[in-house]
């Protein structure tokens, strides 16, 4: 109420601002509520076929709706840089910037959530491009990441056009029939039910692989084929879904029959296809993605009053006068016993110092003939 104007002052780490008495610290900082821009990429066939962008703030929380399923997106954090350990062969002890990451979790309706940690920019692995999310159920628990491969303009759209296109039944019923007709165009007496069982059989593996991954697979052969067949036709089942999955992406590219497939296209094939099985423990219907941000800092303030300071500074003074007297100079101490005799009385002088003992003798030499002196006795 005293001040003409607001006082303006920078204060810093162990630099307060002191008015009066009064010491306004700088106690802490975080996130001041940063402004993102989030592409949601569909993961599930409930969350739609194309991504959708909405902007948030850290600490924000908002209903997302998928079809049927309804879940809490909740801004947890963001960071603008993460130096975490990138150890290759060459360099074991190389760290590097990741980049800026956001924090969130996904809270169900009973209050159960998985929390997750994306990565804006893509990083490498075995020289190829991922964006990274890691996901956990408890924060006593290390993340478990999903890699999702990039494409050559770093971005999901050929990854997204290949997961709609397995979500497709009209693709992926052609593809099948296209298989199963190639596949029985050697067999004379194939027929019209063995037929419609090898398209039924190719459309249910890629539906549970969608749906499980290659754990649901599995366990449908383990389930569902004898014991003495597992081997030979667990075997046959999985080289079949591969086949339709590769068929099913490489027809999603716009590219010759007759031009070769490259290296590069397999390994995304590949890449996608391991993402694609993951994404089950992943738990999210959609992938978050940070396009855009706003980085806004805070920080917290403590104010602080002390109006025993001087006193404190007193004792720190006597305490360190104190010590130096303790450590730097002499401790000498006498004792003195005096006892009554028939003539008079008899006195007994004793002495120690902690230090200097040949100085602290002839001070004692001194001490006891002063004593006898002034006593008048000589003994």
């Amino acid at each position: 109420a005293d001040l003409a104007e607001p006082l303006i002052a920078t204060i810093s780490v162990n630099h307060p601002l002191i008015y009066k008495g009064y010491a306004v610290y700088q106690a802490s900082f975080s996130d001041g509520g940063s402004e993102i821009t989030l592409e949601a990429f569909p993961l599930d066939n409930n969350a739609g076929n194309q991504p959708v962008t909405f902007e948030t703030k850290v600490f924000e929380n908002r209903q997302m709706h998928w079809d049927e399923q309804s879940l809490r997106l909740e801004i947890t954090s963001f960071r603008p840089f993460n130096i975490n350990p990138d150890p290759t062969e060459e360099e074991p002890g190389r760290i590097r910037n990741f980049g800026p990451s956001f924090g969130f979790k996904l809270r169900e309706d009973t209050g159960e959530a998985l929390e997750y940690l994306t990565y804006m920019l893509p990083v490498q692995r075995d020289g190829r491009s991922f964006y990274l999310s890691g996901v956990r159920s408890s924060p006593a628990e290390e993340f478990g990441y999903l890699y999702l491969p990039v494409d050559d303009d770093d971005s999901l759209s050929e990854f997204n056009h290949f997961l709609q296109r397995l979500h497709d039944k009209y693709v992926v019923e052609v593809i099948a029939q296209e298989m199963m007709l190639e596949t029985l165009a050697a067999v004379e007496t194939s027929g019209a039910q063995l037929e419609q069982s090898l398209q039924d059989t190719l459309t249910t593996l890629v539906a549970m692989f969608i749906r499980g991954g290659f754990t649901e697979v599995g366990e449908f052969i383990e389930t569902s084929l004898p014991e003495t067949e597992q081997d030979t036709l667990g075997s046959a089942y999985l080289s079949m879904l591969r086949e339709m999955l590769a068929r099913i992406y490489f027809s999603g590219l716009e590219i010759s029959e007759s031009e070769p497939v490259n290296n590069a296209q397999l390994l995304f094939l590949q890449d996608a296809v391991d993402a694609i099985g993951s994404l089950q423990r992943y738990g999210s219907p959609v992938f978050f993605l940070l396009s855009d941000y706003v980085h806004v800092e805070a920080s917290g303030l403590q104010i602080a009053r002390s109006p025993g300071k001087p006193v404190v500074y007193l004792g720190c003074a006597l305490l360190i006068i104190g010590i130096f007297l303790l450590f730097y100079l002499p401790q000498r101490r006498f004792w003195v016993i005096v006892k009554e005799n028939k003539s008079g009385s008899d006195l007994l002088l004793a002495g120690m110092s902690n230090r200097n003992p040949r100085e602290f003798d002839t001070f004692f030499k001194h001490i006891s003939q002063t004593l006898r002196r002034v006593s008048g006795n000589s003994d």
